[in-house]
């Protein structure tokens, strides 16, 4: 019986470690296959892929660097062995070279399964990645923006992008985010009854100190008053005696002529 092999080559924008995984798990197999996997991803365990049309054993592994399976298919005839499925992963820029060397195919097989690597393989890992990448960027969260005119809050758009930390960030807002500054209450204006009493007030202090300096200025005058009356009784007081004695020797004159007329 003569065999048939093909060797493809594709670039996937993953790194080793990722297209290694999804490569023996078996949930990640079915989702960017599109149909149901069973794999035990361990040397010499089975695996299963497309509700079991392919299937084999697993004959080699070096993580994130190269898988070795036996493959075969429902189609294969009967009393065919296995064929060898080869796949080695390096690391590029923008991704990881993937190269897949699949030999012992049975004779008129390979181009259907060349087909069948690059659509269901290839083609279907560029974009399950894809998918990944976008749901990924969608939980992300933009990083801060600058301050505008002072003001240090930051700004958030609807969408999230990959945070400061690539984590969703409180709602910035989170901003996470943090609380909103309350504005101060603008004091409240008085109203023109309290100006009125303050005003009413003001007029009560200055009349209240206006009486009590009146008092002083009453007290100051009558003093004024009584020390000019004192003054003239002093001077009445001084005037008189002078009169008296004036008159006194009048009196002694009339003694005189009284005792002249006695003696007469």
């Amino acid at each position: 019986m003569s065999y048939e092999s093909l060797s493809l080559s594709e670039l996937i924008p993953a790194t080793e470690e990722e297209i290694y995984s999804a490569w023996l798990n078996s949930n990640e197999h079915s989702a960017f296959t599109g149909d149901q996997a069973e794999i035990d991803p361990v040397v010499g365990g089975r695996h299963s892929t497309f509700g079991g049309y392919a299937q084999g054993a697993i004959i080699d592994l070096i993580p994130a660097r190269r898988i070795v399976q036996t493959w075969r298919t429902n189609d294969f005839p009967e009393g065919s062995p296995d064929s060898r499925l080869e796949l080695t992963l390096e690391a590029t820029v923008g991704g990881t070279m993937v190269t897949l060397l699949h030999t012992e195919i049975p004779d008129g097989q390979s181009d259907n399964y060349r087909e069948g690597w690059v659509k269901y393989y290839f083609e279907a890992l560029k974009k399950y990645f894809a998918e990944k990448t976008g749901q990924a960027a969608g939980n992300e969260e933009p990083p801060a923006m600058p301050p505008s005119n002072g003001l240090s809050e930051h700004k958030k758009p609807p969408t999230r992008l990959t945070t400061r930390a690539k984590t969703p960030a409180p709602k910035p807002a989170a901003k996470a985010a943090a609380p909103a500054a309350t504005k101060p209450k603008p004091k409240a204006k008085a109203k023109p009854k309290a100006k009125a009493k303050v005003k009413a007030k003001a007029a009560q202090t200055k009349s209240r100190a206006k009486s009590r300096t009146r008092p002083a200025a009453k007290t100051k005058a009558r003093k004024a008053i009584k020390a000019k009356v004192k003054a003239k009784a002093k001077a009445k007081a001084k005037a008189k005696p002078k009169a008296k004695a004036g008159k006194k020797p009048a009196k002694s004159t009339r003694a005189s002529a009284g005792k002249k007329k006695k003696r007469r």
